[in-house]
């Protein structure tokens, strides 16, 4: 059975969906319930139908790091452990893992936010004080609306953006 999460604003925490590129782009737009064994029995071979559990980034300063995802992004924080925090986002959890030796060029991913309230959400991340990457981009447009997406950086570089679709009357 499929649920949809549903944004509490302002923290990104409630929303369904994350998604991350590097060589292996993945999608969970919304999240499903853990499959009975039977289901898990008769599903096809590989990860692709699991869902994602975890994406890491390193930071150099696991504090920043805390304040910008905590109080910019409002993520639900889980736990610290080891200089380890870990955040949920819908059915995924973040792992932001200090690395003193944290090379400047690390940032190999795109974590997207799912927007169902792009402008809100834009007009939120301006206000907190996020570093923004480029314009907004329009990435697909549909009968329903223009998927738009505006990447940023946490305080280390890590890349991140929100992508939602904008009603054409909007």
């Amino acid at each position: 059975m499929m649920t949809k999460r549903h944004l509490t604003w302002p923290r990104f925490a409630k929303i369904g969906a994350l998604t991350a590129s590097a060589a292996l782009l993945f999608a969970c737009a919304e999240t499903a319930e853990s499959p009975s064994t039977e289901e898990t029995a008769t599903s096809s071979a590989g990860f692709g139908t699991h869902g994602v559990t975890q994406v890491a980034y390193t930071t150099s300063d696991l504090e920043r790091s805390k304040a910008f995802y905590s109080e910019a992004l409002g993520l639900d924080f889980l736990f610290e452990t080891n200089d380890m925090a870990f955040y949920q986002i819908g059915s995924t959890r973040l792992m932001i893992s200090e690395d003193e030796n944290r090379p400047d060029s690390a940032n190999l991913a795109i974590v997207y936010l799912n927007s169902p309230d792009f402008q809100r959400d834009l007009e939120h991340i301006r206000q907190a004080g996020v570093t923004l990457v480029g314009p907004v981009e329009a990435v697909q447009s549909t009968t329903e609306g223009v998927l738009r997406l505006q990447q940023f950086e946490d305080p280390d570089g890590n890349m991140l953006a929100i992508m939602g679709t904008v009603p054409h009357n909007n």
